[in-house]
């Protein structure tokens, strides 16, 4: 073998060195990026559970306090009252802790969103409960009907392609 033919096989092992670490170090980048992306996505996730979690559990309380001054509910016991009240308020901490997570990784229309709900709650004033607490049942309900639209979207869920149940489609049902 000449000089000539080892400088060749040098050059082209060097070649092939350069090209396999050049490789290596755009598929590490793209591995990082998803992985980011994805750590992102389970972040924002984790924020819309957590706030439609706390409006929800909101909605429900506020719904049977509501109901029981109507009296279309039935009655609660004191103890279940102040349990209630109670899930209530850490409901809404939630929520103004989650605002703050909103306000990092969430879009701003959803800051947005709880920034007016706050504002709208706390300036209920109303001398009757019954009036209050329907108020406050249709704002929480707005704010949660508008953030499942905006989670959706954020997160690239499109209602319309999900699977649907089977009972979805009564047409798909065989006659007995």
């Amino acid at each position: 073998m000449s000089a000539d033919q080892v400088w060749l096989e040098v050059a082209k092992l060097a070649v092939q060195f350069v090209g396999a670490i050049a490789i290596a170090r755009l598929a590490v980048r793209w591995a990082l990026s998803r992985y980011k992306d994805e750590k992102t996505w389970e972040r924002q996730l984790t924020a819309y559970v957590d706030v439609c979690s706390a409006l929800g559990e909101m909605r429900l309380i506020v719904g049977r306090w509501a109901d029981e001054i109507e009296g279309a509910g039935k009655h609660y016991s004191e103890e279940f009252k102040k349990k209630s009240a109670e899930r209530y308020s850490a409901a809404k901490r939630n929520i103004e802790n989650a605002g703050a997570v909103a306000r990092l990784i969430l879009p701003p229309e959803t800051d947005g969103v709880l920034s007016k709900l706050a504002i709208d709650l706390d300036g209920i004033d109303f001398e009757d409960p019954f009036d209050a607490y329907n108020l406050e049942y249709s704002l929480i309900d707005d704010a949660l009907a508008t953030l499942h639209i905006q989670g959706r979207s954020a997160l690239g869920f499109d209602p319309s392609t999900a699977p649907k149940p089977r009972w979805w489609n009564r047409s798909a049902r065989v006659a007995p």
